[in-house]
Parts: C-alpha cells; sequence; structure tokens
C-alpha cells in the first residue's frame, strides 16, 4: 500500500506544481485503474529510461540536466541545450551495442552532439527506475514534478510502478562512456538513401573527451576515456 499511497500524492503534487498536467495526471490514474496498478510498461523502454534518470542521478549538475531532459518522448535527443545535444542509448547486454540513427548522427549547424553509453547490468536485487526517482531528493518539487511528468509522458506511468528492470547501480555507473559522433561507426548511404537506422558496436572505438559544456553536466561522476 505504500508505493500506492506514493503514487497518489506524487500525481496529487504533480498537479500542484504544473497545473496544466492535470488531462494527463486524470488519463495516468484511469490507465492505473484499468492495469490493476501493475506496470505494462515495455522493457527496452524501461531500460532507456533507467539508463536517462542514472546520468541525471549521476552528473554533478543534475538541475541542469533536469532542465535540458527532452520535454517530448519523440524528441531526436534525451538532453539538449544551446550548442549542445547528449543521446544516452543504455543496454542490458554485455557488449556496447546500440541503436543509432542518421537524424542523430547529422551534424547540427553550432551545436555539439554527443553520447553516454551504458551497460545496465540486470539482477535480482539492486535498484530500478523507482528507486532511483526516488533517491533524487535534492531535487526541488518543480524539478521532481518535471522528472515524473516527463516519466509518465515516456511511459504512461507513474515512476512508482516502475519496478521490472532491477540492475547493478555501482557497475552501471562504472560503465558509463562518452563519446562523439565522431566516434560512432557509421554506413555510408548511397544515393536515393533519406534515413538510416542501424545497430553499432561501439566498445572497440576510443571514447571522446565530451565539449566543456557537457563536462560541466557531467563530471566528476563519467569515468574519462
Amino acid at each position: 500500500m505504500d508505493a500506492v499511497a506514493a503514487v497518489f500524492e506524487g500525481l496529487i503534487q504533480l498537479t500542484r506544481s504544473m497545473p496544466g498536467a492535470l488531462g494527463d495526471v486524470i488519463a495516468t490514474m484511469e490507465a492505473l485503474f484499468e492495469s490493476g496498478l501493475k506496470s505494462r510498461v515495455a522493457r527496452e523502454t524501461e531500460i532507456g529510461l533507467a539508463g536517462e534518470l542514472l546520468v541525471i542521478a549521476e552528473a554533478v549538475s543534475f538541475s541542469t540536466l533536469v532542465q535540458t531532459w527532452h520535454s517530448k518522448a519523440e524528441g531526436r535527443f534525451d538532453f539538449s541545450s544551446q550548442g549542445e545535444r547528449l543521446e544516452v542509448k543504455t543496454t542490458s547486454a554485455s557488449e556496447r551495442v546500440h541503436w543509432f540513427g542518421s537524424e542523430q548522427l547529422a551534424p547540427i549547424p553550432g551545436a555539439c552532439t554527443t553520447f553516454v553509453s551504458i551497460l545496465l547490468p540486470l539482477v535480482e536485487s539492486g535498484e530500478t527506475v523507482a528507486s532511483v526517482f526516488a533517491g533524487m531528493k535534492d531535487l526541488t518539487s518543480e524539478e521532481q514534478a518535471r522528472v515524473r511528468r516527463i516519466i509518465i509522458d515516456v511511459t504512461k506511468e507513474p515512476p512508482e510502478l516502475l519496478t521490472s528492470i532491477v540492475f547493478d547501480r555501482a557497475v552501471a555507473r562504472r560503465s558509463l562512456r562518452h563519446f562523439t559522433a565522431q566516434g560512432i561507426p557509421t554506413p555510408e548511404a548511397v544515393p536515393g538513401v533519406g534515413r538510416m537506422r542501424w545497430e553499432a558496436k561501439v566498445e572497440d572505438f576510443p571514447a571522446h573527451q565530451p565539449p566543456a559544456g557537457t563536462r560541466r553536466l557531467l563530471d566528476g561522476r563519467t569515468p574519462k576515456p
């Protein structure tokens, strides 16, 4: 019952911090009752969300990352700010094999695009999306509401129910690697091809030093190449 109470308390706080979210909150509550308060989020969606939350939680300037986290689930990049784009790639496999899209690798005038790769080892007892969110106690109430709103936008469920993916946070943290777009193996497009999506292994490619703006967000937590 504690988790259920936390769910509804969080939804109430969300409407107080973001009155415009009332419609989403009502829809979320309806979906919760229909599901019997059980999560129906796809495995890969929850793994990806765990990686993004881990980057925020482990960053030096987590407040800044919260403000730059995507406002729409379908956004091209997970984090974006003036002159910076950051995409988080998370896998539960033992190798750094991730999916990339040509739109993410395309040069953006005046902006630097980088990628964080995370190996998320699944275990019987460890951290979850719910526990990582619950541990973000240093965020302001407005920042917590923003994180909750994005999680609901991505999963259609509140963070307290996202406990299906259990991972070793310490190992995942040590696995963080930062790559520039130039460090990602990319296939050549032939004439007539518009967009591409491919799977690439980045383990054997050297990690690059992130640009100054991104370093200010991640330094001190992300292992250096």
